[in-house]
């Protein structure tokens, strides 16, 4: 991932190249002016650009003929500005977590129903956890997922649950009812736990992060091998928690 040598993809290229010729001094262009910035064809700007409409990266007002930046930008960008922010509010904390435990301690953010991973310290004794920053973690086995879900809106659920669910292991929930249970008692207690449920070894525990609002930022988790993990399970629950409302008396409203 990342690598230099990749093939640029023309049309991303050129629809970045579109994006980028709005400004603070130029927020609304019509649609020759693109074409003109960006050295594309008129037809071909107005295809990509009709694009990025459809997925609100654009909008166009008909009166005046001009494209602007839409609400997905601003969506893309709070994420961005959110998610480097709690990371660094948390830093401290994970890493107190980290070498406490000497094990593997995670940072997400929530991205829809999804849950991203913005930072990872430390590592398990015995096997390597194959997370890293940026990676979406799997949808219902991993218990920082399980806290995103958590906090969905029950049609959300109602959508995602209608499908079949994934067994990783034998441990996996793969019953709509059972996980619903599971996500009120993570609603309640404010902890999750994937006990083998994605990797056979691996028992992970979790906690929510929220705001003054009750509105879910981040999740912290910590992660280890089974047996470990279950000897100091109350332990690292009551220290997640006692980490969550740091955090939390941090941010206020702020994020």
């Amino acid at each position: 991932m990342g690598s230099a040598t990749a093939k640029p993809i023309q049309s991303v290229e050129r629809a970045l190249r579109i994006l980028e010729q709005f400004t603070l001094s130029e927020p609304k262009i019509n649609l020759s002016d693109l074409a003109k910035k960006t050295g594309l064809k008129r037809t071909t700007c107005y295809g990509i650009a009709e694009t990025l409409l459809k997925n609100k990266y654009l909008n166009y007002d008909e009166s005046t003929g001009k494209y602007s930046l839409g609400v997905s930008n601003y969506i893309l960008g709070q994420i961005y500005a959110q998610s480097m922010e709690i990371r660094a509010i948390a830093s401290p904390y994970i890493n107190q977590l980290a070498e406490k435990y000497q094990t593997a301690v995670h940072l997400v953010v929530p991205d829809g129903y999804d849950a991203v991973y913005i930072d990872k310290v430390g590592e398990t004794e015995s096997f390597r956890i194959l997370s890293r920053v940026g990676k979406r973690a799997e949808l219902f086995a991993a218990a920082i997922s399980k806290v995103v879900l958590a906090y969905q809106e029950e049609s959300v659920l109602d959508q995602l649950l209608s499908k079949p669910m994934p067994r990783y292991t034998s441990n996996s929930i793969t019953d709509p009812f059972t996980f619903r249970q599971m996500l009120n008692d993570v609603r309640e207690k404010k902890i999750a736990i994937d006990n083998e449920e994605l990797d056979v070894g691996l028992v992970c525990i979790a906690t929510p992060i929220e705001n003054n609002k009750g509105t879910l930022i981040a999740v912290i988790s910590v992660s280890g091998i089974s047996e470990k993990m279950l000897e100091q399970k109350k332990a690292i629950e009551s220290d997640l928690l006692q980490c969550a409302s740091n955090i939390k008396q941090t941010i206020g409203d702020v994020l």
